[in-house]
């Protein structure tokens, strides 16, 4: 049992790396068990309270996951939306659409209703032993649409779960108790004398087959209808020259993002991914914005009618382009459809006023604005000059996508270097192996100066070879390499699961008997 348990939380501390929502999910099966419980007792199981039971899978998850979750506790307020954030109020589905698991194009039609009728007449043919089991299946499913319905509403504040997620929970419950309908017509209705029961069972079974039609549609595409392609992989090309690195700035609904971000006003998210599309570093994101506060205050700006050099507030960060989302994928004429999260039309308003933004590429599912102010995330300025010019590049992988910001490269004597990476106290520049000094101080992106001294001469000539350095430890570094290592001894200890567990689980080991002792010696 101590083995099985260990697995089963290093299943759901899995999955919730990936989609930290699923802790939202495993709490409301427990509840929804305990709750079960309440109304038909379990001959021969503890029916008390479930918070011990849960607090230690939260606990276990929690330190499986260290890295993640030291960021998520030091975000404070915040740290509600690492479960997800709020959509807006034209985006999200109505109650009628969340009873019936719809969030998107398919569901939508009458025949979305069928699901829905086929679960409840499996919750009431059920008896015996499948009648406990569709109890507890239909009260997770009810307490996962409460809950669903809630968020959809705003109405439990900063904490927004995933909806997608709540929804795939409620559909697996539907699914459970149609199944258990199907064996009770296999096995408890001839035990039933004629009556309500036989009229359910065939309008179960026609419901059964009319809904399963469908699904068989769309399985002849192979991929269930759905998109092809993203919006972000049809963008791959939208690329500034890589001296210097650059980011690119995403809005949209937090349901069509290709990333994790942080949250601007209700159904308007905001993330940044470096050099191009976003890939598995970026999986996750602090609910702590940081330093990107200064993006997402710039970006509020803009909202508020406060400013109209966007791109100027931009640029600092390295932002090249501005992708603004409607939905997660392009609509083809003909080819495929997607369901639209629109943003909000002010945004768009506000973007079109900014005197430094211009609007490269515009469709139903996405825009693109281009920042004439761009410099690179690394960037030179000298004395006389009117624009910073980028510095450094990008290096590039095997498949020719750029890569990561390669740190080094020539520099002007007496230029001054701008590095929009945060925190300014953790990185140093070395200009032919000597540390350049700060030129101002206080600001979340390192400016240097590249003094004269540097190639033993003056003038601006190109010469000197300059560095990025990081100057503070590796903190995160160093705490997913524990953090491996308990994973290691946890999943390949063997044996040492068992002697291992009362970490987890603050259950002591239970002592040997003295003549088991005595035989040992």
């Amino acid at each position: 049992m101590c083995g099985s348990g260990m697995i089963a939380v290093m299943l759901v501390a899995i999955l919730t790396a990936m989609a930290p929502a699923t802790l939202i999910v495993v709490t409301l099966i427990v509840l929804g068990v305990f709750l079960a419980r309440l109304f038909e007792t379990d001959e021969g199981v503890n029916t008390s309270g479930p918070w011990r039971f849960l607090g230690s899978i939260w606990l276990n998850v929690a330190i499986l996951l260290l890295p993640l979750s030291v960021d998520v506790g030091l975000a404070g307020r915040r740290a509600l939306g690492v479960f997800g954030l709020a959509r807006g109020p034209w985006s999200v589905p109505s109650f009628l659409n969340l009873l019936r698991g719809a969030d998107g194009g398919f569901g939508l039609s009458w025949a979305g209703w069928l699901l829905p009728g086929m679960a409840l007449v499996g919750l009431l043919l059920s008896r015996g032993e499948r009648r406990r089991i569709a109890t507890k299946a239909a009260s997770i499913a009810t307490l996962t649409l409460v809950v669903a319905a809630l968020d959809a509403r705003h109405w439990m504040g900063s904490f927004a779960p995933d909806l997608d997620v709540l929804l795939a929970l409620y559909v697996v419950m539907l699914a459970l108790l149609i199944g258990l309908g199907v064996s009770a017509l296999e096995n408890d209705l001839r035990q039933a004398g004629f009556g309500w029961r036989q009229v359910a069972a065939g309008l179960s079974v026609t419901a059964l087959i009319v809904a399963a039609v469908p699904f068989a549609a769309i399985f002849a595409s192979g991929r269930f209808d759905l998109p092809t392609t993203s919006v972000a992989e049809s963008l791959s090309t939208l690329a500034p020259s890589s001296a210097g690195g650059y980011r690119v700035l995403w809005l949209g609904d937090p349901s069509v993002l290709p990333l994790a971000g942080w949250s601007v006003a209700p159904g308007l998210a905001a993330a940044t991914s470096m050099n191009g599309l976003p890939g598995g570093t970026s999986l996750f994101t602090t609910p702590d914005s940081g330093t990107s506060n200064v993006v997402l205050d710039a970006v509020e700006s803009a909202l508020k009618g406060q400013t109209v050099r966007l791109g100027r507030l931009l640029a600092p960060a390295g932002i090249s382009t501005i992708v603004v989302m409607n939905s997660s994928a392009p609509e083809l004429q003909g080819v495929q459809t997607v369901p639209l999260h629109p943003v909000p039309s002010v945004l768009l308003t506000a973007l079109g006023r900014q005197s430094d933004l211009s609007l490269e590429f515009q469709t139903k599912s996405v825009e693109v604005f281009s920042n004439s102010l761009f410099h690179g995330i690394v960037s030179e300025s000298v004395a006389g000059t009117t624009a910073p010019t980028p510095v450094f590049s990008s290096t590039s992988n095997a498949s020719g996508a750029a890569g990561t910001l390669k740190p080094a490269g020539p520099v002007i004597v007496g230029a001054t270097v701008q590095a929009g990476l945060a925190p300014a106290s953790a990185f140093g520049l070395n200009v032919n192996g000597q540390p350049a000094s700060r030129a101002i101080d206080h600001l979340w992106t390192p400016i240097f100066h590249v003094s004269a001294t540097a190639s033993g001469g003056g003038g601006h000539s190109v010469g000197p070879e300059g560095q990025l350095v990081l100057r503070r430890l590796p903190l995160n570094a160093l705490l997913a390499g524990f953090t491996l290592l308990m994973w290691l001894l946890v999943w390949l200890g063997f044996g040492w699961i068992n002697r291992l567990e009362w970490l987890f689980t603050a259950r002591r080991r239970p002592a040997r008997p003295r003549h088991a002792r005595e035989l040992d010696e």
